[in-house]
């Protein structure tokens, strides 16, 4: 595939789009092969690309790209499901300097929020309601939503399940979080690594 290709899909089982393959006969020339960036597009921190892996990242903690990626996932419906705070919402606090990270959201309030635009009262009211509930969602779901890398949704219910607690969490071992059944070597390095960067025992 490159640059300006048009494609072939397919409905793949009756639901899932596929794409077979690019329209050769459809090129105009103008089509440019993919290259795989070597930096960061928003901080423009080179990239990295672990031992093993496909996919390349930006290590920079504090970068305003995955900072934003990072509160729309913690929001997500797949995690705390935070109704009304998508994208634009997220952009709109970011840019106000009203956040700075997911723990910010725990601080907003009605008074705050209606001096923006596009909030009335009732928006406002009904955001500040949404986060609060989020404080009531199963520890999975806060694990899964704090993007800790190869924590999916399966993997955060079975740390959920087998340690209780944050805390609990929090202070386990790679060995400990390793017997969990279904947990690999490097999902609980990635786990330990996560509560050990002050950063993030901070945030939590």
């Amino acid at each position: 595939l490159r640059e300006g290709d048009w494609v072939e899909v397919v409905r793949a089982g009756e639901v899932i789009p596929q794409v077979l393959g690019p329209l050769r006969d459809r090129r105009t020339g103008r089509e440019r092969p993919f290259r795989m960036p070597e930096s960061c597009p928003a901080c423009g921190t080179p990239a990295e690309r672990p031992e093993g892996e496909i996919l390349r990242y930006c290590p920079n903690a504090t970068c305003p790209g995955r900072l934003f990626e990072g509160i729309v996932h913690f929001a997500g419906r797949d995690a705390m499901d935070i109704r009304g705070l998508g994208e634009e919402r997220v952009r709109q606090l970011l840019d106000t300097g009203l956040i700075g990270d997911v723990a910010d959201l725990y601080r907003l309030d009605v008074a705050t929020l209606e001096q923006l635009d596009r909030f009335g009262a009732q928006s406002a009211r009904l955001l500040v309601d949404a986060i609060a509930a989020s404080k009531e969602r199963q520890l999975s779901l806060l694990l899964y939503g704090l993007g800790i890398r190869h924590v999916g949704k399966e993997v955060a219910r079975l740390v959920a399940r087998h340690f209780g607690t944050l805390d609990a969490l929090a202070g386990a071992t790679v060995e400990t979080i390793d017997d969990v059944p279904g947990v690999g070597h490097a999902i609980a390095e990635a786990i330990v690594s996560f509560f050990h960067e002050p950063r993030n025992r901070d945030l939590v």
